[in-house]
């Protein structure tokens, strides 16, 4: 979370760097925003569930998250959070519960060597196994800086979040402004 969390503040540095604007932020408006919300409460409630209803709570609230990213894919940088997204809800779904790499989990500073097999992971997250299948895309990627373990999905998403607030913090042009003014004809007025 701390990292989707830099993800944003990212995105609005650098949109600010490049000329953007924060108040630029509201003139857009989102296909289906319902399905993010109720993706976010899902998620933010099946991670507190430790049971196979939670695990459906969270497969289903990656669902509506993939269907409003695909709704908005015309967005630059929104296609990348769908992958995150999509690359995500596969590893769960497939593994029932993101499996993370215990020396993943030792690099970021989480725990010492002699904690990670005790360590309790909570909600989706469990310490990879043997039988866990698609582990180079689950939590693999130790992050010291914020004490996270990221997937390649997790890197997808908060990179895509990044470039959609840049490019949301540029003026919205409108289509008859985007066009390049026709040349005059001598004669014609």
């Amino acid at each position: 979370m701390r990292f989707t969390l830099m993800a944003v503040a990212a995105g609005i540095l650098i949109g600010v760097l490049t000329g953007g604007r924060i108040r630029h932020l509201g003139d857009r408006s989102f296909r289906h925003l319902p399905l993010l919300v109720a993706g976010v409460a899902l998620q933010a409630v099946g991670v507190r569930i430790e049971s196979d209803t939670g695990l459906v709570l969270i497969l289903v609230s990656y669902l509506l998250l993939l269907g409003f990213a695909l709704a908005n894919a015309s967005l630059v940088g929104m296609w990348l959070v769908a992958l995150g997204v999509a690359l995500n809800l596969l590893v769960i779904g497939v593994n029932a519960g993101m499996p993370v790499r215990p020396s993943a989990l030792m690099a970021a500073g989480i725990a010492r060597p002699e904690e990670v097999d005790d360590l309790h992971l909570g909600g989706k997250r469990h310490l990879e196994r043997p039988s866990d299948r698609l582990t180079f895309i689950a939590d693999v990627f130790p992050v010291p800086v914020v004490s996270e373990v990221l997937s390649f999905g997790d890197i997808a998403l908060d990179v895509g979040v990044a470039n959609v607030i840049v490019h949301l913090m540029r003026p919205v042009r409108s289509r008859h402004a985007a066009r390049s003014p026709r040349p005059s004809v001598a004669g014609e007025h």
